[in-house]
Protein backbone atom coordinates (compact mmCIF):
# COMPACT_ATOMS: atom_id res chain seq x y z
CA UNK A 1 0.00 0.00 0.00
CA UNK A 2 2.77 2.38 0.91
CA UNK A 3 4.32 1.82 -2.46
CA UNK A 4 0.85 3.00 -4.61
CA UNK A 5 0.67 5.93 -2.64
CA UNK A 6 4.34 6.83 -3.16
CA UNK A 7 3.55 6.11 -6.92
CA UNK A 8 0.26 7.78 -6.78
CA UNK A 9 1.83 10.97 -5.51
CA UNK A 10 4.52 11.57 -8.10
CA UNK A 11 1.03 12.49 -10.17
CA UNK A 12 0.85 16.88 -9.80
CA UNK A 13 -2.89 16.42 -9.83
CA UNK A 14 -2.89 14.07 -6.76
CA UNK A 15 0.15 15.41 -4.81
CA UNK A 16 -1.77 18.19 -3.23
CA UNK A 17 -4.44 16.10 -1.81
CA UNK A 18 -2.80 13.25 -1.00
CA UNK A 19 -0.43 15.58 1.23
CA UNK A 20 -3.39 17.27 2.42
CA UNK A 21 -5.19 13.80 3.60
CA UNK A 22 -1.93 12.66 5.21
CA UNK A 23 -1.89 15.69 7.19
CA UNK A 24 -5.09 15.52 8.26
CA UNK A 25 -4.25 11.87 9.23
CA UNK A 26 -0.75 12.61 11.38
CA UNK A 27 -3.17 15.63 13.41
CA UNK A 28 -5.97 13.07 14.14
CA UNK A 29 -2.39 10.79 15.24
CA UNK A 30 -1.15 13.21 17.15
CA UNK A 31 -4.52 13.83 19.07
CA UNK A 32 -4.09 10.40 19.79
CA UNK A 33 -0.69 10.24 21.25
CA UNK A 34 -1.61 13.70 23.31
CA UNK A 35 -4.83 11.79 24.67
CA UNK A 36 -2.02 8.86 25.77
CA UNK A 37 0.18 10.77 27.27
CA UNK A 38 -2.23 12.66 29.54
CA UNK A 39 -3.58 8.42 30.50
CA UNK A 40 -7.04 9.48 28.90
CA UNK A 41 -6.63 6.44 26.29
CA UNK A 42 -4.09 4.13 25.45
CA UNK A 43 -2.15 4.22 21.99
CA UNK A 44 -2.62 0.24 20.53
CA UNK A 45 0.55 -1.11 18.95
CA UNK A 46 -1.09 -1.59 15.71
CA UNK A 47 -1.86 2.26 15.25
CA UNK A 48 1.55 2.78 16.20
CA UNK A 49 3.04 0.74 13.46
CA UNK A 50 0.91 2.30 10.80
CA UNK A 51 1.73 5.07 11.69
CA UNK A 52 4.86 4.60 10.61
CA UNK A 53 4.04 4.15 7.63
CA UNK A 54 1.87 7.26 7.39
CA UNK A 55 5.41 9.13 8.24
CA UNK A 56 7.56 7.76 5.50
CA UNK A 57 4.75 8.38 2.79
CA UNK A 58 4.33 11.68 3.72
CA UNK A 59 7.86 12.48 4.34
CA UNK A 60 8.89 10.84 0.95
CA UNK A 61 6.16 12.90 -0.74
CA UNK A 62 7.52 16.09 0.48
CA UNK A 63 11.14 15.70 0.08
CA UNK A 64 10.73 14.40 -4.01
CA UNK A 65 8.69 17.45 -4.58
CA UNK A 66 9.93 18.75 -7.46
CA UNK A 67 7.10 21.82 -7.45
CA UNK A 68 6.48 24.22 -5.14
CA UNK A 69 4.29 22.56 -2.67
CA UNK A 70 1.40 24.84 -0.94
CA UNK A 71 -1.71 23.16 0.98
CA UNK A 72 -3.89 26.20 -0.24
CA UNK A 73 -6.58 26.96 2.18
CA UNK A 74 -5.46 24.21 4.37
CA UNK A 75 -6.39 24.35 7.52
CA UNK A 76 -4.42 20.96 8.30
CA UNK A 77 -0.95 22.49 7.98
CA UNK A 78 -1.82 25.29 10.36
CA UNK A 79 -2.82 22.76 12.76
CA UNK A 80 -0.20 20.71 11.93
CA UNK A 81 1.99 23.19 13.05
CA UNK A 82 -0.05 24.12 16.09
CA UNK A 83 0.56 20.64 17.00
CA UNK A 84 4.49 21.47 17.11
CA UNK A 85 4.10 22.96 20.65
CA UNK A 86 2.90 19.50 22.26
CA UNK A 87 5.59 17.39 20.09
CA UNK A 88 8.31 18.51 22.81
CA UNK A 89 6.00 17.21 25.50
CA UNK A 90 5.54 14.44 24.06
CA UNK A 91 9.00 13.30 23.01
CA UNK A 92 9.84 12.28 26.70
CA UNK A 93 7.28 9.29 26.23
CA UNK A 94 7.20 8.48 22.50
CA UNK A 95 10.58 9.81 21.15
CA UNK A 96 10.64 8.69 17.38
CA UNK A 97 7.17 9.94 17.27
CA UNK A 98 8.53 13.42 18.48
CA UNK A 99 11.24 13.23 15.56
CA UNK A 100 9.36 12.03 12.65
CA UNK A 101 6.80 15.04 13.69
CA UNK A 102 9.49 17.55 13.69
CA UNK A 103 10.73 16.11 10.12
CA UNK A 104 7.77 16.37 8.09
CA UNK A 105 7.19 20.01 10.05
CA UNK A 106 10.65 21.27 8.69
CA UNK A 107 9.56 20.04 4.99
CA UNK A 108 5.93 21.60 5.02
CA UNK A 109 7.74 24.38 6.38
CA UNK A 110 10.60 24.39 3.72
CA UNK A 111 7.65 23.69 1.33
CA UNK A 112 5.93 27.13 1.35
CA UNK A 113 6.62 28.91 -1.57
Amino acid sequence: MMHYLMALGKSRMSKSFLLRHLVSRINGLVDQLWQSFEGQAEFPVDEQENSCFLFWVAEYLLQDSDIPLSLEGASEKTVFLRHLDRVYQLSEEFHPFAVCLLRIGSLLVASDP
